[in-house]
């Protein structure tokens, strides 16, 4: 297990981390992604119904998550930031979900109130990004905002998948950091992630099998089985 994994690892355990478009506005039609496939989904998190996605990095949402955020963390590179406008909190409805490396994730009332915040990201690295945003159903009793994030250097890059959710008492942490892909120097190795059902099915790139994840609401994240 390499470092950065490692601690992305303990991330996970933890829960800690607590026509032509006008510019930044939020999509349910993510990027070219949902073209490919018959039910709306992503390839880097099979299971999940798409229910909202960011249409990519704009100065809008910048803008208003640095208006919203708490606090920012040392990034190397600016990955930029991403917006998402979807039912998050029942029965109220109509949020948004702000996204980026450097300032965490932030949900936004329809009056554009603070709802959640999470802290940033553990970047630095010159190839960190924040690829994707969506927001899905993932067989919870509330829609989870999913990042496909990839951190590191030239010397080592892993990518991963970190799942949100906005708890009964409005706390906004990571429910999920898994690793999916990690290289070092010139090895490369995947591992899987999927959602069935209600649960995760997960391996790590240096793990020999898949284990079950499952959703644990007294600890607000997900537990291995």
């Amino acid at each position: 297990m390499t470092r950065r994994r490692a601690a992305l690892a303990l991330l996970a355990a933890t829960g800690c981390a607590a026509a032509a478009r006008p510019e930044g506005r939020a999509t349910t039609h993510h990027r070219g992604l949902l073209d490919d496939v018959h039910a709306p989904g992503v390839s880097w998190l099979p299971g999940l119904i798409v229910l909202a996605a960011s249409d990519g990095p704009s100065e809008r949402a910048a803008e208003r998550l640095r208006g919203a955020a708490r606090a920012t963390a040392p990034c190397t590179r600016a990955a930029g930031a991403h917006e998402v406008a979807a039912d998050l909190v029942l029965p109220a409805g109509d949020e948004v979900a702000l996204a980026s490396l450097d300032a965490g994730v932030v949900v936004l009332d329809r009056d554009d109130a603070v709802i959640a915040r999470a802290a940033p990201l553990p970047c630095g690295g010159s190839a960190d990004d924040l690829i994707d945003v969506v927001v899905g159903d993932a067989g919870l009793d509330r829609p989870v905002i999913a990042l496909r994030v990839v951190l590191g250097g030239h010397a080592e890059t892993t990518q991963s998948v970190w799942l949100y959710r906005v708890g009964r008492g409005g706390e906004l942490g990571p429910i999920f950091v898994g690793v999916t892909e990690e290289q070092v120097g010139d090895d490369a190795r995947a591992g899987e992630l999927s959602v069935e059902g209600a649960e995760l099915r997960y391996r790590a790139p240096d793990e020999p099998v898949a284990r079950r994840w499952w959703f644990d609401p007294a600890q607000e994240r997900y537990q291995p089985r």
